[in-house]
């Protein structure tokens, strides 16, 4: 997670980042949140109606999600920054 919010200060202002967590417990996400070092990107929890359509197979998972809400790129289990950030060009150079 801290190298996804490095990522998401880097793309600031044209990518939005939000990281979701499948702990049901608020104050455990907070608390984990903050021992990850997670400053600056908002943190949500998963309601189970949410994760059924992603077909979560494992975690983490990242998604990429267009502006009109599209999935446009989904990665299981780790992926690297700089693959993630590739892929972000790639779509941020598109008309």
């Amino acid at each position: 997670m801290p190298e996804l919010e490095k990522l998401a200060k880097q793309y600031e202002g044209r990518v939005g980042f939000l990281a979701v967590s499948i702990a049901p417990d608020r104050t455990r996400i907070r608390v984990a949140a903050e021992r990850m070092g997670l400053r600056t990107m908002p943190v949500a929890a998963a309601e189970s109606e949410m994760l059924a359509p992603l077909e979560l197979e494992t975690v983490p998972a990242t998604f990429l999600v267009s502006a009109d809400g599209t999935m446009v790129e989904r990665y299981q289990g780790l992926v690297s920054n700089d693959q993630v950030a590739r892929r972000l060009d790639a779509l941020l150079a598109r008309p």
